[in-house]
């Protein structure tokens, strides 16, 4: 019988999570109303911004919503000169400070340019947000 010799693996180190985001995201404070659409009774809750791109936003919730949960998301600008309702859909959920949750949505449709840059530039952010991983 031949002895099987038994190689060593080393564990890799691990590295910074790849950038899964499809668009670019930048930091907005615009007014945001928030709902959970339920068919029982719809969920207001209080929240912020954290950012946005075409394609979701993150907001800084006073409640949990579990990945899945549908929201519609009425967007406005500070001046109140831009509003839109979008719905979306929470995609991951992060425990925050001071008993807040960011909640990672995805919209159910692509923001237009034209209205992302409404949000953006009506906030004075026009810069992409980087967030350290």
């Amino acid at each position: 019988m031949s002895a099987v010799p038994c190689l060593l693996r080393e564990d890799p180190v691990p590295s910074a999570p790849a950038e899964r985001r499809g668009a670019p995201r930048f930091l907005c404070e615009a007014a945001v109303f928030p709902s959970a659409i339920s068919l029982v009774e719809p969920l207001l809750l209080c929240a912020t911004v954290a950012d946005v791109s075409l394609g979701g936003i993150g907001l800084v919730a006073d409640l949990p919503l579990a990945p899945g949960q549908f929201l519609l998301v009425r967007l406005r600008t500070p001046s109140r000169h831009f509003s839109c309702d979008v719905r979306a859909q929470v995609r991951h959920l992060t425990p925050g400070r001071d008993r807040t949750w960011l909640l990672g949505c995805e919209f159910s449709r692509p923001l237009q340019s034209d209205e992302l840059d409404a949000l953006v530039e009506a906030t004075g952010m026009a810069e992409p947000a980087v967030r350290a991983m």
